[in-house]
């Protein structure tokens, strides 16, 4: 039996020193496994801090998409303000004209009634202080000139010949 003892013990550290070989490469391997894990724990972490900046970024940018909405809206509707208010401020400015072409006529009314009243005030005045003097010809729209009695655009443009 010795001899069965010694083939026997030679198995057994024949297997052992296998599962002595196989136990350095499975340590081998679980080092890389655990090199590795950590690489990918590394990664996953920086992978989730990217994420986290990424939803962070959306937050944000939606939050400023949210605002620029407000703001085109407000813009919009200050756009309509402004043509409301172009379209008043040309409509003041058309009844400004006609208000101020309706006073340049009534001034020029009032004007010419009054020179009309005046000059019929004068020739009550001739016929009062001259009685015997011919009125008849006289004519508001007529100028003495050099004695005679000319139509007063005459008398303008002669004027205007003179100046030249």
């Amino acid at each position: 039996m010795n001899q069965e003892t010694e083939v026997i013990q030679e198995d057994v550290y024949g297997f052992l020193h296998k599962a002595e070989v196989s136990v350095a490469a499975l340590c081998e391997k679980l080092g890389w496994l655990i090199v590795m894990d950590k690489d990918q724990a590394t990664k996953l972490d920086s992978t989730q801090t990217q994420s986290v900046t990424a939803k962070e970024e959306v937050v944000r940018l939606k939050d400023q998409v949210k605002g620029l909405h407000g703001l085109k809206k407000k813009m919009e509707e200050r756009g309509k303000r402004v043509t409301e208010l172009e379209k008043k401020v040309t409509e003041l400015e058309a009844a400004l004209q006609k208000a101020e072409e309706e006073f340049t006529e009534k001034m020029a009314n009032e004007a010419a009634s009054t020179y009309g009243v005046g000059f019929e005030a004068a020739l009550e005045q001739v016929r009062l202080l001259c009685p015997s003097a011919n009125i008849s010809v006289v004519d508001a729209n007529k100028a003495v000139l050099d004695g005679r009695l000319v139509d007063s655009s005459m008398l303008s443009c002669f004027r205007t010949l003179i100046m030249l």
